[in-house]
């Protein structure tokens, strides 16, 4: 893909202007915008980022310790705040034909549905997040919680869920 990346200062908010796209095969799969105001000791980033039929895999390196063969598409959009060092994401993403396998069960679920983002992680929405254990014509089970991280960059892993068998 192509990364397209601009920033410049504007002089008359005392702020960094910034836009960058990511292109796969000529399709915008990723847009970040917003500014820095390096005069902001505590929340200097205000990006709103865009995806668009992203691959779920980039979020593998986060999560290698609990799942694996992260895989799927991504749609939404997400607010980035706070500092570099430490970046306070906020927003909706919908994810379609995701797969994922929870490396402590040795289990594959498959999931199309959305995944809320706070400062404290990734979580289901309130109502769960449906899975199944096949691809097609497998068990449904629900799944509340998420991912959750610390300011050391730390995850702790806080599912709760429930499979149900085929009638």
């Amino acid at each position: 893909g192509n990364i397209i990346a601009n920033s410049r200062y504007d002089t008359q908010i005392n702020k960094v202007l910034l836009n960058l796209e990511l292109d796969k095969q000529k399709e915008k799969i990723l847009t970040i915008s917003g500014t820095y105001d390096s005069n902001d000791p505590l929340d200097p980033l205000d990006l709103t980022a865009s995806v668009k039929k992203a691959e779920l895999g980039v979020f593998q390196p986060f999560v290698r310790d609990i799942f694996s063969q992260l895989q799927g598409q991504m749609n939404g959009f997400v607010t980035i705040r706070g500092k570099l060092q430490q970046p306070i994401l906020s927003g909706r993403v919908t994810i379609q034909q995701g797969h994922l396998k929870l490396d402590a069960l040795q289990t594959d679920f498959y999931f199309s549905d959305e995944v809320v983002m706070n400062p404290k992680g990734f979580f289901t929405k309130e109502t769960g997040f449906q899975v199944f254990d096949a691809a097609q014509k497998g068990n449904m089970g629900l799944i509340n919680g998420g991912v959750e991280y610390d300011s050391r960059g730390k995850f702790r892993l806080n599912l709760h869920g429930t499979i149900q068998d085929r009638e």
